[in-house]
Parts: C-alpha cells; sequence; structure tokens
C-alpha cells in the first residue's frame, strides 16, 4: 500500500501541472481575444458614426450611437439583474431545505441513541452530512 503513495502524488502533480499550463494558454488567448474584441467593436462604432455622420451629422451621430449602447447596457445589466435574482431565490430554497433535514435528523437523534445498534450508522451519517455542507458551504 505504501507503494503507491509515491506513484499516487506523482500522478496527481502531473495532473496540476497540466491543469496550470491548459489554465495558463487559456488566460493568454482570452486576453489576446478580448484585445481584438475591443478593437473589433471600437471599428464598428467608428464605422457607423461615419455612415451616420454623413446622414445626420456628426454631433447628431455620436448621440444615436451613445444611445444605443445605452441601450445596450441596460439590457445587459436587467439580464444579471434577473439572474442574481433567480440565483437568490434558488438559494433560499437549498437553505430552507438544507434547514429542514437537519431538523429532521435532530429529531430523530434521540431515537437513534437509543438503540445501540444504531449508533456508528447515526455518527456515520452525522459525519456524512457535515461533509456535504462543507462541501457545498465550499462552492459557493
Amino acid at each position: 500500500m505504501l507503494r503507491l503513495l509515491p506513484l499516487a502524488a506523482s500522478f496527481a502533480s502531473r495532473d496540476i501541472g497540466a491543469m496550470i499550463a491548459r489554465a495558463r494558454r487559456n488566460a493568454i488567448c482570452l486576453v489576446f481575444v478580448s484585445i481584438l474584441a475591443i478593437a473589433a467593436y471600437a471599428s464598428a462604432l467608428l464605422g457607423a458614426g461615419l455612415a451616420l455622420a454623413q446622414s445626420m451629422g456628426a454631433v447628431q451621430a455620436a448621440f444615436v450611437i451613445a444611445g444605443g449602447q445605452i441601450v445596450v447596457a441596460l439590457i445587459i445589466v436587467s439580464a444579471v439583474w434577473a439572474v442574481n435574482t433567480l440565483e437568490r431565490r434558488r438559494e433560499r430554497e437549498r437553505n430552507a431545505t438544507r434547514a429542514m433535514a437537519a431538523a429532521a435528523s435532530m429529531a430523530l437523534l434521540p431515537r437513534l441513541l437509543k438503540s445501540k445498534a444504531l449508533v456508528p450508522i447515526a455518527i456515520a451519517a452525522g459525519l456524512a452530512f457535515l461533509a456535504a455542507r462543507a462541501a457545498s458551504g465550499s462552492e459557493d
């Protein structure tokens, strides 16, 4: 059994190294893609501004483009607000379910402790509950 420990450590270190390399590569790629996307956005705004300036004047074209950007920003903010509201509601429901499960397990605890055969099962169930609660708390 102890002979497998160095092998497992080596395997785990390779996985972590690969994950770090992949994350670094993805981060660098996302930086370049973001720079190109911002440049494309600026070019599109410039082109739209020039096209609108020919038909309605430079100042009015700038206001039209600014108004469009404000509308898009408001749409994005409202979508994020809606998603956050939905997420908060789901979290409240999960917390209520967890509280109900905890109350039910506490209600059964005295009955389980009276039976000597069920004490190890009750301890294992309690440890499993605490581990699941700790794991769900670390994801948030």
